[in-house]
């Protein structure tokens, strides 16, 4: 016991423990104390189990393997780890032996243990450098050497390798010079390294062991050690290859400097979010740009005619990978088009960036000499078909048949009016007889077809030289009031022939362009003026017809005209007579009724909410396409809806609760979420606020950059299974007992959520509550 006293007051780094059977202190030293505080944060104390204190699962269990290998009667030595590895792994080299009593009995065991964590932390760093430089040494590509005058002292595996030879201790038998294609440029590199001591990336040219030359270069300094001995220390690179490709790459520059010269297709290519990262000159020169400069800044999607064009080649490309000879329609800086044959590759460069190869081929020419005979031969098909219809049709068919001549021909011509005007010599205007429309155009035969006598008399003398009338843009139409008749319709575009026959004008056909500006090209006024001609003998017919028709057709007309006349006095004459009387008689009986007036202010009122209503659902549309989203406060909206409600919320003693963060800012127009909380919650205080259920609940949530408004209530709630198909629908309403409903409200809502990029849903159950949930970007 003496002894191990001394051992425990020692100030020596020696650790001793010692444990009975159950592994409890039965005694251990300072350092032990010391140490345990250290790895576990612990005080330990006599009596108490060690393993308790080890905290580490893993180390704790290798504990007690050690402890039950010394209780057994084992006496070893093992060197362990113990600690956080994450943050610090002490070492120590453990003596385990058994404890005994005087009758032999193992009573415990015994643990001196020795702090060796200096010695392994150096041990194992030792060993990893020298791994780290056995790595560097085989793999580095670089050749390392160490040489003096008489030749090479150390060289690398790479060093070997870069001259041919198997092993570094075969090149230290050849004579240094030998590595040289001229042994001169050792002797010259020397003389360099005594005036400047170093050099870096000399290019040199060096012999392999077969005899085949390669291009190194060479860095290398020069230094004396302290007996005088002059020794270098460099590194070779291998750039045979980069030379070679150089070589190339100047060779591949100037077949694509010439080719970008002389080529006529335009070249480019573009990657995906950068746009176009290079043309040829071709390319340039044929979208009118000055250089690629120029082009750089110009968003790639304004080179096409239709924008659109560009999204569905960049989805065909992506898709199949290339696309060959499609035509598409470009546009110039000038704002000119032109057709182009497109063909393009797809490739992820680097398994990131997609880049676009491609070339287009102006077949501008082509392209119009192809449309040409296209359109003449349609041309060609369309007059047949229009001569042969009128051969045998009755004559009362013939309208019907000129309009179908009317439609065929605005096809052609992509026209949204086509008409025909017949002139007499006792009219002094032109009145339109046959017109087609295409959808959304309105008619002039119905509502304006007499011209003001002014332009009737410029046109007619126009007509009379048998010459058209052609205007691609109809703002350069002089006469003001013909003008002024062009812009009432919004005719862009228009061409008009005359019908001639024996030299006189007889009437005119034509088309009207509304939707855009064109281009009127010379086989449409062609297709006109043969049309005319068919006129000629249809009108002349028409003519031989009516003269002998006309008695007949007068007396039918007046005829229609008497029934009409009769139909009219007798209906409308009548009806307001008896609506009159109906008055009096109400006036004379009842001359105070009070709910006649209430019925008519109900009215005027319902027609009045009404008009603002349908104000507002206008207003809508138009606020969408000119707001700005700016940043709004939810709560202060909420707040605000519910200041605006508070007559009611007062009067129904509602109950609303709002459960939010402090803050939530969302991007939105004010007036949209004003009006959307507004109706939301105007909606709950009517139907959801019922004899006891007087609570409404919102609730706002955040979930990642979207907000979430929900309005709950515990009233008449919706049958859903019933009305959800038309839920949001203009003039949907749920509840026939409250007849002031106008069904706009969660129509107009839903309209706002979606103008601001949110969503609207509702969950209700029929008389258990309604819960509206309104989804907001932040």
């Amino acid at each position: 016991m003496d002894h191990l006293h001394e051992i425990l007051s020692s100030p020596s780094k020696v650790i001793f423990f010692s444990l009975d059977k159950d592994y409890q202190y039965l005694i251990f030293n300072q350092n032990h104390k010391n140490t345990m505080n250290h790895i576990w944060g612990v005080e330990i104390e006599k009596g108490q189990s060690m393993l308790a204190y080890i905290s580490s699962e893993q180390d704790r269990k290798k504990a007690k393997s050690n402890f039950d290998r010394a209780l057994a009667g084992e006496e070893f030595t093992v060197v362990e780890e113990y600690g956080d590895e994450n943050i610090n792994r002490f070492f120590y080299e453990d003596f385990y032996s058994p404890l005994k009593n005087d009758k032999d009995e193992i009573i415990g065991l015994t643990v001196y243990v020795i702090d060796v964590t200096d010695r392994m932390k150096t041990a194992r760093k030792v060993e990893e450098n020298e791994n780290l430089l056995k790595s560097i040494n085989k793999n580095l590509s670089e050749g390392i050497f160490h040489s003096d005058m008489n030749g090479m002292v150390y060289v690398n595996e790479a060093f070997a390798r870069m001259f041919g030879y198997e092993t570094p201790e075969e090149m230290y038998q050849i004579k240094i010079s030998d590595i040289y294609e001229d042994p001169a440029d050792r002797n010259t590199l020397i003389e360099v390294l005594k005036s400047d001591s170093s050099y870096e990336k000399r290019e040199v040219n060096f012999r392999k062991k077969n005899g085949s030359v390669f291009v190194g270069l060479l860095s290398c300094k020069s230094y004396t050690d302290e007996h005088g001995n002059l020794y270098w220390d460099g590194s070779i690179s291998d750039v045979t290859l980069l030379k070679e490709s150089e070589r190339k790459i100047r060779e591949n520059e100037q077949l694509l400097k010439s080719i970008n010269h002389n080529i006529n297709d335009a070249i480019y290519r573009s990657e995906e979010g950068k746009g176009i990262i290079y043309v040829n000159d071709a390319f340039v020169k044929m979208f009118g740009y000055s250089d690629f400069n120029e082009i750089k800044q110009v968003h790639p999607s304004m080179l096409y005619a239709n924008p659109k064009d560009r999204d569905l080649l960049g989805d065909l490309l992506v898709e199949k990978g290339l696309v060959s000879d499609m035509e598409v329609q470009f546009q110039r800086k000038d704002g000119s088009l032109f057709w182009g044959s497109l063909s393009s590759i797809c490739a992820y460069h680097n398994d990131q960036m997609i880049i676009y190869d491609g070339a287009i081929r102006d077949i501008t020419v082509q392209k119009e000499i192809k449309e040409k005979v296209k359109r003449q031969a349609e041309m060609k098909d369309i007059l047949m078909n229009i001569s042969m219809n009128y051969l045998s049709i009755p004559i009362e068919d013939i309208p019907l048949e000129i309009n179908k001549s009317l439609e065929m021909i605005a096809n052609f011509a992509s026209a949204d009016r086509a008409y025909s005007y017949d002139i007499v010599e006792e009219r002094t205007s032109g009145k339109g007889t046959e017109e087609w429309c295409a959808a959304g155009v309105a008619s002039l035969k119905e509502n304006d077809q007499d011209f003001p006598v002014q332009i009737f008399k410029v046109i007619s003398a126009h007509f009379a030289k048998g010459a058209p009338i052609v205007f691609s843009d109809t703002t350069e139409v002089k006469l003001d009031e013909y003008q002024q008749f062009l812009k009432r319709h919004q005719i862009k575009s228009l061409v008009t022939v005359p019908i001639m026959f024996d030299g006189n004008c007889m009437g005119y056909v034509g088309l009207h362009f509304v939707h855009d500006y064109q281009e009127i090209k010379e086989d449409v006024i062609e297709i006109l003026t043969l049309f005319a001609e068919i006129m000629v003998l249809i009108i002349n017919r028409i003519k031989s017809r009516k003269e002998l028709d006309n008695l007949l057709d007068v007396k039918t007309r007046q005829n229609e005209r008497l029934k009409d006349f009769s139909f009219i006095l007798s209906h409308n004459i009548r009806a307001s007579v008896a609506n009159l009387m109906g008055l009096l008689n109400i006036q004379k009986e009842q001359p105070a009724n009070s709910e006649i007036n209430e019925m008519l202010s109900k009215t005027a009122d319902r027609l009045n909410i009404t008009l603002f209503n349908m104000s507002e659902l206008i207003n809508l549309e138009k606020d969408i396409e000119n707001l700005t989203l700016v940043d709004c406060d939810v709560l202060w909206h909420l707040h605000h809806s519910i200041e605006l409600n508070k007559s009611v919320v007062d009067n129904k003693s509602a109950d609303i609760q709002i459960d939010s963060p402090d803050q939530v800012v969302v991007k939105g127009f004010p007036a949209f979420l004003d009006s959307i909380f507004n109706n939301l919650i105007t909606n709950a205080l009517k139907y959801g606020v019922e004899g006891d259920s007087n609570q409404i609940e919102i609730k706002v949530s955040m979930h990642g950059s979207r907000c979430l408004v929900e309005v709950k209530d515990y009233g008449l709630g919706i049958d859903l299974p019933r009305h959800e198909d038309k839920l949001f629908k203009l003039g949907a309403r749920f509840h026939s007992e409250y007849a002031d409903g106008q069904g706009l409200g969660l129509y107009m809502t839903k309209k706002q959520v979606e103008a601001l990029g949110g969503e609207i849903a509702v969950e209700s159950e029929l008389n258990r509550g309604s819960t509206f949930k309104v989804w907001l970007n932040v």
